[in-house]
């Protein structure tokens, strides 16, 4: 039990930690637009020897053509394979010897590349992402041994619970949407990509105009910003494909019983939230963390006094997406009709009941502290202000919100709660097999 707990509850930080806006405090921060349309931002920071650069594109996996789940990932995950002038080989001995850290991370919304690396191994960092970028092989052998890591990570996240079951929640809440696919596609779409579709996607979706780069670190923020302008030069301006998105608007109730083997039950109830950074974006968050954020919170205080339902997990939390907030709550039992029960009367009672001034004064300071914590280090605060920059924030975002957030008062609560918790998408996973129907 405790194992599954641990896994469930890392699953939902990694969900999170992806989606969450950030509020970076920076102080020496440049920023340039160039010609070709690409955005540049340096800052300076003084507080780690390490450095970092990420480069976020506006091609994450809703650009994926239709039945061409797996795309987005495949394609951001092969720029690291090998460039034109360099295999995978000669890549990853220079990366190691150097100490230079690399990785990728693909979502609904963007698709990410950012190295890591020592001051005095930060110039050649630069130079190395450039090339990835603008200069990938897709080499076909390296494509197959992505293509079978790309199953590998599909099957793990098929076998988690709560993975599995945010897939199926999002396609009740996003019909119609590419929302509704796993960013990592399907067994059958990850086998059928092939190499031209991967260059074909490169080539529609990565361009300058669509792109950010972002490098954080203890230098010069004029210096680096011509660096990564000269080592950008070929980097494509091209006009990349865009995509209108259909709207989506709940028009009522939906729910999704499956079954699977194992003793316990699971239940993942979501609801459609607010534009990013509108004016209910900071209420909605204290309105989850009351709700289910730890302990202390709502969710937590009510099963912990469930003492006949074997609880193994329990919480809420906002996921931000460029098209539409998802707010989420689960929990998983070996009583699952019951949690299922317990939920909706938390639901009522967040809508019903004010939230008290402890509650209030927890909720803002566990926002802002993790806010703090996930920007601790160079390469978290440049993913931070890329995605903010692609998701359209304004520059002054940071202490908008923050005042915001500090104004939240218990009517606010009550407000949002009224708001967006209806038209709830459900789904309960039961232990077992499903009955037999009569004929």
């Amino acid at each position: 039990m405790r194992q599954k707990t641990r896994t469930v509850k890392l699953a939902a930080a990694a969900i999170v930690a992806l989606v969450v806006v950030a509020a970076v405090a920076v102080a020496d921060t440049r920023q340039v637009q160039l010609d070709s349309g690409l955005t540049l931002i340096a800052v300076a920071d003084s507080w780690s020897d390490i450095s970092a650069v990420s480069v976020m594109v506006d091609a994450g996996s809703r650009y994926d053509p239709d039945e061409r789940g797996g795309l987005a990932q495949l394609t951001n995950e092969m720029l690291f394979e090998g460039t034109r002038d360099a295999a995978w080989e000669e890549i990853i001995d220079e990366l190691d010897r150097l100490s230079i850290r690399h990785g990728a991370l693909t979502s609904e919304d963007f698709a990410e590349l950012y190295l890591t690396a020592y001051e005095t191994e930060f110039d050649t960092a630069l130079a190395w992402l450039a090339e990835f970028i603008s200069r990938p092989a897709f080499d076909e052998e390296r494509l197959d041994l992505e293509k079978e890591t790309a199953l590998r990570m599909l099957d793990r996240e098929m076998n988690d619970a709560f993975t599995r079951n945010y897939h199926s929640l999002s396609e009740l809440l996003f019909p119609g949407h590419p929302y509704s696919d796993p960013v990592l596609g399907t067994p059958e779409s990850i086998q059928a990509a092939t190499r031209d579709e991967l260059v074909s996607f490169y080539e529609q979706h990565y361009g300058a105009a669509n792109t950010v780069v972002v490098a954080v670190g203890d230098f010069d923020t004029d210096e680096t910003l011509a660096r990564l302008e000269a080592l950008l030069a070929d980097y494509p301006d091209r006009d990349v494909a865009r995509r209108e998105f259909p709207h989506v608007e709940l028009e009522g109730p939906s729910e999704l019983d499956v079954y699977h083997e194992g003793e316990d039950g699971f239940v993942e109830i979501g609801f459609l939230g607010p534009e990013v950074g509108g004016e209910d974006y900071a209420a909605v968050q204290v309105m989850i963390s009351v709700l289910g954020d730890g302990s202390g919170s709502r969710l937590a205080d009510r099963f912990g006094e469930c003492g006949s339902t074997k609880l193994s997990v329990a919480g809420a939390f906002v996921s931000v997406r460029s098209e539409g907030i998802r707010l989420v709550a689960y929990a998983s039992s070996d009583d699952i009709d019951a949690t299922f029960h317990a939920l909706n009367e938390e639901f009522e009672r967040i809508r019903t009941v004010p939230a008290s001034n402890v509650e209030l004064e927890r909720a803002k300071s566990r926002i802002a502290t993790r806010s703090a914590t996930t920007t601790e280090t160079s390469k978290d605060k440049a993913s931070a202000i890329a995605r903010r920059h692609l998701l359209g924030l304004p520059p002054g975002f940071r202490e908008t919100y923050f005042k915001r957030l500090d104004s939240v008062t218990a009517d606010d609560v009550q407000r949002v709660a009224r708001t967006y918790l209806v038209n709830p998408a459900t789904v309960v996973e039961r232990p077992g097999k499903p009955p037999r129907r009569g004929i």
